[in-house]
C-alpha cells in the first residue's frame, strides 16, 4: 500500500499520508479527517438509533400533535426547541455515520439539547411519548460523548 497520497486541502495538494484511513463503513481506504477516538460500533448504532427515532418523533409531534393542540404546545420557546430538536439529532446521526473528528463534542452538545427537551414536554400535557425518546436520545449521545 501506497502511503504517498495527494490529496486537495485547502484548494492545494499536499502530501500527508496521515490522512489516509480505512473507512469500515464505506470498506476502503479514505482520505481526509479520520476521528481519533475508535468509538465501539454497536454504541455507535444504538445511538445513530435513538437520534433518529427523537428526530421522527420530535418533527412528528411538533407538526401534528403541537400546531393542532395549540396554546402552551406552539409557545415559541418549546417549538423551537422541539425543531432544534429534530435538527440537531438528524446532524448527529450525519456526522456520526461520516465518522466526524467533531463526533464526541457534537453529541454532548445533541444531549444537552435533547435533555432540555424533554423537559420542556414534561410540563405539558399529553407529550410523555416524546418526553421519553427525547431523555433516551440524550443518554445515548451523552454516552457516545463520553467514549
Amino acid at each position: 500500500m501506497c502511503t504517498n497520497v495527494q490529496y486537495k486541502c485547502c484548494h492545494r495538494f499536499i502530501m500527508n499520508p496521515q490522512h489516509l484511513y480505512f473507512d469500515p463503513i464505506r470498506r476502503e481506504q479514505v482520505v481526509g479527517y479520520r476521528q481519533e477516538k475508535t468509538m465501539n460500533m454497536n454504541d455507535m448504532q444504538s445511538c445513530i438509533d435513538a437520534c433518529n427515532k427523537c428526530y421522527q418523533t420530535c418533527l412528528q409531534t411538533a407538526m401534528n400533535h403541537c400546531l393542532d393542540t395549540g396554546g402552551r404546545h406552539v409557545e415559541p420557546a418549546h417549538f423551537r426547541l422541539m425543531m432544534n430538536c429534530a435538527q440537531i439529532c438528524q446532524t448527529s446521526v450525519d456526522l456520526q455515520l461520516s465518522g466526524s473528528a467533531f463526533c464526541a463534542k457534537y453529541c454532548a452538545l445533541c444531549a444537552e439539547i435533547c435533555e432540555a427537551c424533554a423537559d420542556s414536554c414534561a410540563e405539558l400535557d399529553q407529550m410523555g411519548d416524546c418526553e421519553k425518546v427525547c431523555r433516551d436520545c440524550a443518554n445515548s449521545c451523552r454516552a457516545m460523548a463520553n467514549q
